[in-house]
């Protein structure tokens, strides 16, 4: 009897939670495409407007200038960029990544933290002030 009980609230939190789960993971990947196309525009945009590709395209040149000159080295990289639109993409979407998963881990912890602290606190305040001055104390140790 206790047993059905325990798992008819087992399957209503996996049919209440498993949408939320989806949605979260969805707004999450819409935001970190949303912000990767505004930056690859805004980035795309910077590189053609101050002609920066013109630069690379002049270093490209120098660089086999100096290959095609006897003294160089032919062992020694080219100073070419291969597809610099592909690599702005390629570190954007990297950064952004890297980036929207670093904020949301943060965010996601100081919630944890403050929700785990308060019910820490309702239930047994004592201890939460000691472990509050523990991990202090232990972490001004560590600092100094």
């Amino acid at each position: 009897d206790k047993f059905y009980a325990i798992m008819t609230n087992f399957v209503g939190s996996m049919v209440l939670l498993a949408p939320i789960n989806v949605a979260y993971r969805f707004q999450r990947q819409k935001l970190a495409i949303a912000w990767r196309e505004w930056l690859t525009g805004r980035v795309l945009r910077l590189y053609f407007t101050n002609k920066v590709y013109y630069a690379l395209e002049r270093q490209s040149g120098v660089a086999k200038a100096e290959i095609l000159n006897e003294d160089v080295n032919y062992n020694e990289q080219t100073k070419e960029v291969d597809n610099p639109d592909q690599r702005i993409a390629e570190d954007i979407r990297s950064f952004t990544e890297f980036s929207l998963s670093f904020f949301l881990t943060l965010v996601t912890s100081v919630i944890d933290l403050v929700a785990f602290s308060y019910i820490l606190f309702s239930i047994m305040p004592e201890l939460f002030i000691a472990i509050f001055l523990f991990a202090t104390f232990g972490t001004m140790l560590t600092i100094c």
